[in-house]
């Protein structure tokens, strides 16, 4: 056992051969984003922070900041073992505790619609290219109504036994458990994942099943084709700056770099105003994977030379599905329009686990909180591809082809 804890600080330490060839902090400094956000108006206090919890009064001594090394040591652990020291059970380490159940997840969540790449998180059986997160990659056939229900109550029980509480914290917009055409439990579900600060199988079998089931959703009930957008940003449902981190490192065991996460929209713990840059790379990441270049990157979302924009006195102000809007302290991507009631998508939006740790969810907001509209709805993927051959019309909507 002595031995075991000097090698696991000698790991902590190495930093010549024999390190691994990259470590996390490397690996969330190469992943995170490194794209300028849009800055929306309004103020907002600052990001609430956090010192590692027993580690206050100690000083440096002659080898250095004590505090420091048992902070990484902490951290090490917790990327090697999947928690940290008192909440998992190690052999002949008596004394800590066990988490609670875990879903099993090797069976694949059902795609949404066909000819969608698959992104479950078992092992997949279908003929589909498959792009997404998971190990088993293809086209399955749309799970039932009932189907999605018992899973998803299967993972909400089984946060619920880790102690996983609904995320209540103040954002750039409100977090609702009840959302218009939505099931109850999509929301409870929605709730739990962002409010929780860790990352396990059971977790991300949740990710995948609000994935899945919004996408699935959109298919019945939207203008079809779905705009490109939807899916893209269902995938990130439930990431929140607060479980950031623990998603890297779950990432990051998996070998799976590039496993959604807040980070990746500019949502890392401390973020600020990312909800523009959250709808733009939702907007523009899919149209770059099909083939397309984009002129000035993230920012042509932006451009007017290129995408309309209206303020909402505007003669041609309307709101579609797909369409970036503000109501001028926040961005946010159209989902569905309800009468007066308007059915979004948003990253930075409110109910993390701590105040103003921003998440990425779907939510509500009234039609007349309005105030910008940006035409992204027009100028879809699908209407993209159908003019792929016209290479004038690419130009004229600043694009060419790969």
């Amino acid at each position: 056992m002595r031995w075991s804890i000097v090698m696991l600080v000698g790991v902590v330490l190495m930093t010549g051969t024999g390190a691994p060839a990259q470590d996390l902090e490397t690996f969330l400094d190469e992943t995170d984003t490194g794209q300028s956000m849009v800055t929306m108006p309004g103020p907002r206090p600052a990001p609430v922070g956090s010192a590692p919890a027993g580690l206050e009064g100690l000083t440096p001594g002659p080898g250095g900041d004590l505090s420091g090394l048992l902070a990484r040591l902490r951290k090490f652990w917790a990327d090697l073992f999947g928690a940290g020291p008192d909440a998992i059970s190690i052999p002949d380490i008596p004394g800590l505790t066990t988490p609670g159940p875990e879903v099993a997840s090797g069976t694949p969540i059902a795609s949404a619609t066909p000819g969608l790449p698959g992104t479950g998180t078992g092992t997949g059986t279908g003929s589909g290219m498959g792009t997404g997160t998971g190990t088993g990659p293809g086209t399955v056939s749309p799970a039932t109504e009932g189907e999605y229900a018992a899973r998803a109550q299967a993972v909400i029980d089984a946060l619920k036994a880790k102690g996983t509480r609904p995320g209540v914290g103040a954002g750039d917009a409100v977090a609702q458990s009840q959302l218009g055409g939505l099931p109850p439990w999509f929301g409870e579900l929605q709730d739990l994942l962002c409010g929780s600060n860790g990352w396990t199988d059971t977790e991300e079998e949740g990710r995948g099943i609000l994935r899945d089931y919004a996408t699935q959703w959109a298919a019945a009930n939207l203008p079809q084709p779905t705009h490109h957008t939807l899916p893209e940003f269902f995938k990130y449902l439930g990431c929140a700056e607060n479980n950031d981190s623990a998603i890297a490192s779950y990432g990051f065991k998996k070998g799976q770099p590039n496993i959604p996460r807040s980070g990746l929209m500019g949502g890392s713990k401390g973020g600020n105003n990312w909800c523009a840059f959250a709808s733009n790379k939702a907007y523009v990441d899919p149209i770059k994977a099909a083939g397309f270049r984009v002129s000035g990157e993230y920012g042509w979302a932006n451009n007017t030379s290129y995408i309309k924009q209206y303020g909402c006195g505007h003669k041609d102000f309307s709101v579609e599905s797909g369409d970036y809007i503000s109501n001028g302290t926040h961005a946010m991507t159209v989902v569905q329009v309800r009468g007066d009631r308007v059915l979004v998508v948003s990253g930075n939006a409110g109910g993390g686990s701590v105040a103003y740790s921003g998440t990425v969810r779907i939510h509500e907001i009234s039609l007349a909180s309005i105030k910008i509209v940006k035409k992204h709805a027009p100028l879809s993927l699908a209407v993209i591809q159908a003019h792929a051959d016209d290479p004038a019309w690419l130009r004229a909507h600043g694009l060419s082809k790969r």
